[in-house]
């Protein structure tokens, strides 16, 4: 793996993200398309959306995703309901899958929700392709 220099300064190895597959969860269909922007960017090809968790829920009935990302607010499940479901379901496809909350909702107690619904990492908006990586 190479450093490779961002836009920000920032440098980063240069990991190869070709094989990985995403699901971008967020009502927001500019936001999504952003984040899928972002992910096409690093290399990722293999990139999914959803307007809410159970689009998401659906989706992964085909497709099983390394990473998922997700939003708090989505209707007509939000977040950490699409979270506790995927942790918790019996016809949960990967209940152990990677899953980044991108979210402007930064209140410390919803980022502590956040974790112990079983959230892995908490990416606070606007996020930047840095962050992303």
């Amino acid at each position: 793996m190479e450093p490779k220099q961002t836009g920000t300064g920032v440098i980063m190895k240069a990991y190869d993200l070709s094989n990985l597959s995403i699901l971008i969860i967020d009502d927001s269909r500019y936001m999504r398309s952003l984040l899928s922007t972002v992910c096409w960017g690093l290399g990722i090809r293999q990139v999914r959306e959803a307007r809410d968790g159970e689009t998401a829920m659906n989706i992964m009935q085909r497709i099983t995703p390394d990473i998922v990302t997700c939003d708090w607010g989505n209707e007509p499940m939000n977040g950490l309901e699409f979270v506790h479901r995927l942790r918790n379901d019996q016809g949960s496809p990967n209940p152990f899958m990677p899953v980044i909350m991108i979210s402007a909702h930064t209140e410390m107690n919803r980022v502590l929700k956040t974790q112990q619904a079983g959230i892995n990492e908490f990416l606070a908006k606007p996020v930047s392709a840095t962050q992303i990586y």
